[in-house]
């Protein structure tokens, strides 16, 4: 039992450093710390860089938010202008169709106009039956209203005439 407890015993671990190289210890220790050193240094740089890093991927994100706004912005306006010149192709249509038929009618009756002062050979009756077959008098649409105040005046119109 006493063997056990005596330290002499026990067995050098392998990696045992020999007193001899005592300057290699000192040597190593100061290199290490030098290490440590810089290991702590490196780590207070990378933090710096790795804040910096996520600050630039912040604003990163936050401008390519904004030009993805941008973009829809500009992709409606366009679908807007678009729409709007549709519009503009299809009135313009509208308003040389008209103006076209407005023009041969026009020419119509000047046609017209023109023939029935050439024409002055040729007045029988039934040339005239003819000529009024075709001349088509517009009529105005009547309007009928339900305003009170319009009915009140024409009623007031009517009866408010003396008699003599």
């Amino acid at each position: 039992m006493s063997r056990l407890l005596d330290f002499k015993n026990l067995p050098e671990p392998k990696n045992a450093i020999d007193n001899k190289d005592d300057d290699n210890l000192f040597g190593e220790y100061s290199e290490s710390i030098e290490a440590i050193n810089f290991t702590k240094l490196d780590l207070d740089e990378i933090k710096r860089l790795s804040w910096e890093n996520s600050k630039l991927r912040e604003e990163l994100r936050k401008k390519d938010h904004m030009m993805d706004k941008k973009g829809k912005l500009e992709k409606t306006q366009e679908r807007i202008i678009s729409q709007k010149n549709k519009q503009i192709r299809k009135i313009s249509q509208e308003v040389e169709k008209t103006r076209s038929e407005l023009n041969k009618v026009k020419t119509g009756v000047n046609k017209e106009f023109d023939q029935l002062k050439k024409s002055k050979k040729g007045r029988s009756t039934s040339n005239r039956r003819k000529r009024e077959e075709i001349l088509e008098i517009p009529v105005l649409p009547e309007n009928t209203s339900n305003d009170l105040q319009a009915k009140e005046a024409r009623d007031i119109f009517f009866y408010d005439i003396p008699k003599y």
